[in-house]
């Protein structure tokens, strides 16, 4: 089950200016793909189903690392990083460009919230870092 990112909540709030962050850039289909390069900044979702989660995101030399975590339990919404929970790291930094990359998240819970968040670190081979999040793929158990 494919899904566009629309509905995804914000921190900062959603941009209506390009080039800021988690600004939402569409196309004819209905896809978004949504970017921010704001350290600390997160998009947000509740996952619709559980079982297997590919995470399809932008690499290339102006991408940056971000962080997912299962938010559902946390008491304090406002850092992940410093949390219980370990977070995944992904480190989207590549010499070249690959609208495709993907992580899978292999045990996804229905109705638990997921951060995606843009890190205080980066790669310093990075011009910029920019974390863009192209697509969910959602794949029932």
């Amino acid at each position: 089950m494919a899904t566009n990112l629309s509905f995804w909540t914000y921190s900062p709030p959603q941009s209506v200016t390009p080039d800021t962050c988690w600004y939402p850039w569409g196309d004819h289909d209905g896809h978004t793909l949504h970017y921010c390069n704001v350290p600390g900044s997160y998009a947000q979702f509740t996952a619709p189903i559980g079982g297997l989660l590919h995470i399809v995101y932008k690499i290339g030399p102006d991408c940056g690392i971000f962080s997912i975590i299962d938010v559902t339990n946390e008491r304090n919404d406002s850092n992940i990083e410093g949390g219980s929970q370990s977070p995944q790291i992904i480190d989207s930094y590549s010499p070249t460009v690959n609208w495709d990359a993907h992580i899978t998240l292999t045990q996804i819970v229905s109705g638990h919230k997921y951060r995606v968040t843009v890190s205080n670190n980066k790669n310093p081979k990075s011009t910029n870092s920019w974390v863009q999040i192209v697509a969910l793929d959602w794949f029932k158990n």
